[in-house]
């Protein structure tokens, strides 16, 4: 297995929406450091809008969460709460999770008093990192990468435009990656994410 330490500088590289959140949420050290490698243009770090939107809606309801406004959080992530960087919001009993029951869908007065996934997300777009365009025929290659490798649509989206650009390295903690072929996957080795 391949650590996100192992990605050479001037390399071009994708990164996972789950590279993103651990960079924010400190919990991986190394995710943060990546990042700030991207920042120094040492690595340079593509994503997608796909990324963006999932970054921002993770970033949305965790922060709901946080503030109270969710009920019974379901897991999808677990975190000890000390692994939580101080500057962050307070992270719920228990640790950190992506979803809960409330579906901030249907309740956008909540929506509205949040802020910070919002300067979260300027932070990116203004960051140094590039955000590659969508094609059309990206829709069909993920498609087939689904059928083939069992993804998730955005998983499988983000594989395809990062093939288009050829690129055959990624940056994630998801082990989703892990069973495309000819994909170099390197993860952060200082967490261990539960699935």
């Amino acid at each position: 297995m391949k650590s996100l330490t192992d990605i050479r500088n001037g390399t071009r590289i994708f990164l996972d929406t789950s590279i993103l959140l651990y960079a924010r949420w400190g919990i991986s050290p190394a995710c943060r450091a990546l990042l700030k490698r991207c920042q120094g243009k040492a690595v340079q770090g593509v994503i997608t809008p796909f990324t963006l939107a999932d970054f921002c809606t993770s970033r949305m309801a965790q922060e709901a969460q946080a503030a109270g406004f969710t009920q019974e959080p379901t897991p999808l992530l677990d975190f000890a709460e000390d692994l939580a960087d101080a500057s962050e919001p307070p992270l719920p009993p228990g640790g950190l999770r992506f979803r809960s029951t409330l579906d901030l869908s249907r309740t956008p007065q909540i929506i509205r008093n949040l802020t910070i996934y919002a300067d979260d997300t300027r932070a990116l777009l203004s960051g140094e990192l590039e955000i590659a365009s969508v094609h059309p025929e990206d829709f069909l290659e993920a498609l087939f990468l689904q059928k083939t490798h069992g993804l998730l649509t955005s998983h499988s989206l983000n594989v395809a435009i990062a093939r288009r650009l050829g690129l055959n390295e990624i940056a994630a903690a998801d082990p989703a990656f892990d069973s495309v072929q000819g994909l170099i996957v390197y993860h952060p080795q200082d967490f261990q994410a539960t699935q």
